[in-house]
């Protein structure tokens, strides 16, 4: 949120460098071993499309998805991801996780009532 708020000060120089200081730290915990948690990736994506990296972004994105990630209605409504808003690969990953969510609640509801 830091970088995002000084990119939107016009102070790019300043969020590239918290955003390169934050990226080693995360590359640093998936070298730990600690990568396969959907909201982890998610952030790392997040990372990646504030630097204007957007096929990695949108390849962790999507990896997160895999991995369980479901707040759909977080990815469609946080500013920080609305440069990329258009891109039919995020709607494509968007869409997907509101139908996995939309799966999991049909389950659910048919448990309910058995």
């Amino acid at each position: 949120a830091y970088a995002y708020a000084l990119q939107q000060l016009g102070r790019d120089d300043d969020a590239r460098r918290h955003l390169e200081a934050l990226l080693g730290m995360q590359l640093q915990a998936v070298a730990a071993g600690r990568p396969g948690e959907p909201d982890i990736r998610v952030q790392h994506a997040l990372t990646y499309a504030l630097l204007d990296r957007d096929d990695e972004a949108l390849a962790l994105f999507d990896d997160a998805r895999r991995l369980g990630w479901g707040d759909h209605f977080f990815g469609r409504n946080d500013r920080r991801w609305e440069r990329l808003g258009r891109d039919p690969r995020l709607q494509a990953v968007l869409d997907a996780a509101a139908a996995d969510v939309a799966r999991q609640a049909a389950r659910l509801t048919i448990h309910a009532n058995t």
